[in-house]
């Protein structure tokens, strides 16, 4: 899939796949629920757009263009993928009103592309894959959005 393509499903149709999940009382894997991990992925886009900074990286700095070259490819994150960045357990839930965090979620997509279509030279800093464009952010949105997707998808 190309960077625009997953621009576009971001935009347009990440929300409602989403939404027609009814709010699954049970993940297929890992320890959030639903609401925590829309919460974590509302994090992920203020990070995308700047909003959250991070100063250093969490991976060693050489090994940040191997972790690029992932985003440039069509692999997903594997289920079960630990997040270096948190905790054992997820953090509480701050709102418990799922459509709020839906339309939340979506808000905060539209800002991240926002904020790069009035700077295409912005780079924000995600502390695992490093400094990245407006491309690289996309795809790593785009991998990271289907992961949790796919967590709360019903099992076929």
């Amino acid at each position: 899939m190309t960077t625009q393509e997953q621009k576009e499903y971001l935009l347009d149709q990440l929300v409602n796949d989403f939404r027609s999940l009814s709010q699954p009382a049970n993940a297929n894997w890992g320890k959030m629920n639903f609401n925590q991990m829309l919460e974590h992925l509302i994090e992920a886009c203020k990070n995308a757009s700047g909003d959250i900074v991070f100063d250093t990286f969490h991976t060693p700095e050489e090994r940040l263009p191997a972790m690029q070259a992932f985003l440039m490819t069509d692999k997903l994150f594997k289920p079960e993928t630990k997040n270096a960045m948190m905790g054992e357990e997820p953090a509480p839930v701050k709102n418990e009103n799922t459509n709020a965090l839906l339309d939340e979620l979506q808000s905060q997509i539209h800002r991240f592309y926002e904020r790069f279509q009035q700077d295409e030279n912005l780079v924000a800093r995600n502390p695992i894959f490093g400094d990245l464009n407006e491309e690289l952010w996309t795809r790593l949105l785009y991998k990271h959005c289907i992961h949790h997707l796919h967590q709360f998808q019903p099992a076929i």
